[in-house]
């Protein structure tokens, strides 16, 4: 790893308590579980954002409002992210 040993740059090279340090900061964020309620809430709001567009790019009256007839995906998922 380039923080124990950086042969181009040796002056960006951390000390053993330095990597300890980082070491320790690390599994500090596992420890108090970061890890598994960040996963935990991407994936809520990732289900969130894929519920909206369903409902989103279902809805007739959306595409109505913008002068279309039919209802094309594509144009839905452009409206939904812009």
């Amino acid at each position: 790893d380039t923080l124990i040993k950086n042969e181009k740059e040796p002056e960006l090279e951390c000390t053993t308590k330095e990597v300890v340090g980082i070491l320790g900061h690390e599994l500090g964020h596992w420890k108090m579980s970061h890890t598994v309620k960040g996963f935990v809430l991407q994936m809520l709001l990732s289900f969130i954002t894929l519920k909206g567009f369903g409902e989103f790019v279902s809805s007739p009256d959306m595409y109505a409002s913008f002068g279309l007839k039919s209802q094309p995906v594509v144009i839905g998922l452009t409206l939904f992210f812009y």
